[in-house]
């Protein structure tokens, strides 16, 4: 029988990351335009966006970790730091190429947040994965 989008025999490597991608790329874009539109009617200035874009990124992160520990059923926290750390990894080069290759204050502060909830979704997954209801 299915569970969700693969039997727990069928998580193969690749389908595991198109479901953390897909899923990490949705709520990051949800979250993003929440946000804006929040920015737009408060009439603020850009200074948050930095928050805002660490925040999506965060919630995108927890539920891409979220998915697949869900479905695996198992190493949660390893999911989660694989996520959190390949996040990582691309927001710093796209970063560097932007600022042709200079780090900021703030660098040290978003590796911990994206790898913190990453950690988390993946506990919390697991632990959905195991928690069976009886009525």
């Amino acid at each position: 029988m299915k569970n969700g989008f693969f039997a727990k025999g069928e998580a193969t490597p690749f389908r595991l990351l198109m479901v953390a991608a897909t899923v990490e790329l949705i709520v990051t874009a949800v979250f993003v335009i929440l946000f804006a539109v929040l920015m737009l009617t408060v009439s603020s200035t850009l200074g948050f966006a930095s928050v805002f874009a660490t925040v999506s990124l965060a919630m995108g992160c927890l539920a891409a970790s979220y998915a697949i520990a869900k479905y695996t059923g198992e190493k949660g926290w390893l999911y989660g730091l694989l996520v959190g750390g390949v996040t990582f990894l691309i927001v710093l080069s796209v970063a560097l190429l932007m600022n042709h290759g200079s780090l900021t204050m703030t660098t040290p502060f978003r590796f911990l947040i994206l790898v913190l909830s990453s950690l988390i979704g993946g506990v919390i997954g697991v632990n959905r994965a195991h928690h069976r209801t009886y009525l």
